[in-house]
């Protein structure tokens, strides 16, 4: 069984090593998001939630005509995530199920609200058209998929139950796509509808991770370590922290500074964030990320040439704009190479660049609409679209707006 076609270097993608993966990188985000205050009170087991959608995102691959498609055969034309509702069951506790279920099914498209959306693709079709469109399902390979599920699950410590063999995968499908719909389709109550977001958006990073062999970093150069070297750099040369630098040094939450050109802006943007990257990490949140956000790619090219020297580490310091891969190509050739090191370097650069949007670093140089504008696109409640939560160096809140006009606050 495939889950994913053979792509250029990589071969095609067994299933269950790729719902491995997915569970893997499932636990790699949580570690290093940490606990997110918002969802406490309506979801408490959160990242468990994460890694079982995760585990079973794409488990409605196993029909033969997916199976074909992925081998190279012509296109299937079913949503593999509906059918793979039928595995949900797999949840021991039903209101968790729920939750997994709303992961699952919208971690490709919306559910509702467009004509592609999963309620216009099979919200009206009756069980039996079900059984013909997804005619294809081996029961064998269903029964096999579904007991490796459990033993994967139970080995990860998530709350589960077996899946009774020659089950009725189809119809536990359909039945639970009735049952999102009935939950979701007429709104949802802004604390639930944030949380879903979050869980959607949490889902489909660990998918993106895994289906890229991506891996994040858990450590934060921008810390105290970094502020007390910067410090003693500063001193060493004769001069001491000026005054709006210490202030800012000490400063945990939101900061405006306001000063004139010249006056140590960017140490003093350095040293708030070390505060608030170690405050963060002392109450659990994770691993917290540094944007740095600038409004020309030549200021954004230059602060990362220079934050990388600073901190002396290239691969924890991302940088996000319309032309990355091009300098993370000035910075890899040299003038003598040949063809051959151009070529290489060239793709060293396109990976770079897709690292940095798979959220890999920890520090981000960036402009401020890749940073904070979200990239709408047929989100109905509850999918929008999720970044790992950050205080950004250059912004004091961000506050997007979803497309029936609601806000909503940004993690």
């Amino acid at each position: 069984m495939l889950a994913k076609s053979a792509r250029g270097y990589w071969p095609a993608e067994p299933l269950t090593v790729h719902l491995s993966a997915a569970l893997d990188a499932a636990r790699l985000v949580a570690e290093r998001t940490g606990q997110i205050t918002v969802v406490a009170g309506v979801l408490a087991r959160f990242w468990d939630t994460v890694a079982l959608a995760d585990l079973l995102h794409d488990a409605g691959k196993i029909p033969d005509g997916c199976q074909a498609m992925l081998a190279g055969g012509p296109v299937w034309g079913e949503r593999h995530e509906v059918l793979s509702l039928g595995f949900v069951e797999l949840v021991a506790d039903d209101e968790l199920r729920a939750w997994v279920a709303a992961a699952v099914a919208t971690h490709h498209r919306s559910l509702t609200n467009s004509p592609r959306s999963l309620a216009a693709l099979y919200g009206a079709a009756p069980v039996g058209e079900w059984r013909a469109r997804f005619s294809s399902l081996d029961q064998a390979a269903a029964d096999e998929l579904a007991a490796w599920l459990y033993e994967t699950a139970s080995a990860a410590g998530l709350p589960v139950k077996p899946l009774s063999a020659g089950a009725d995968w189809v119809s536990q499908a359909h039945t639970e796509l009735n049952r999102l719909l009935d939950r979701w389709e007429y709104g949802a109550d802004p604390g639930e509808g944030l949380v879903a977001v979050l869980l959607q958006g949490a889902v489909t990073m660990a998918d993106h991770l895994s289906s890229a062999h991506g891996k994040l970093h858990l450590t934060q150069p921008m810390g105290p370590a970094f502020a007390a070297r910067l410090e003693a750099a500063i001193t060493a040369k004769g001069y001491s922290l000026r005054p709006h630098q210490r202030r800012a040094a000490a400063v945990e939450n939101h900061l405006l500074l306001r000063s004139r050109t010249g006056s140590g802006k960017t140490e003093a943007a350095w040293l708030w964030a070390c505060r608030q990257t170690a405050t963060m990490h002392a109450a659990g949140q994770g691993v917290a990320r540094v944007f740095y956000t600038l409004p020309y790619l030549a200021s954004i090219n230059a602060n990362a040439d220079r934050t990388t020297r600073e901190l002396g580490s290239a691969d924890q310091v991302g940088v996000a704009h319309g032309r990355a891969a091009a300098y993370h190509l000035t910075n890899a050739v040299c003038p003598e190479d040949g063809d051959a090191e151009r070529v290489t370097a060239a793709r060293k650069a396109v990976a770079r660049q897709a690292a940095t949007r798979l959220f890999k670093e920890t520090v981000r140089i960036t402009t401020p609409t890749s940073c904070c504008a979200p990239r709408w696109s047929e989100r109905p409640t509850p999918p929008c679209s999720w970044t790992e939560r950050t205080r950004c160096s250059s912004w004091t809140s961000c506050t997007p707006t979803t497309p029936n006009g609601s806000a909503t606050s940004w993690p």
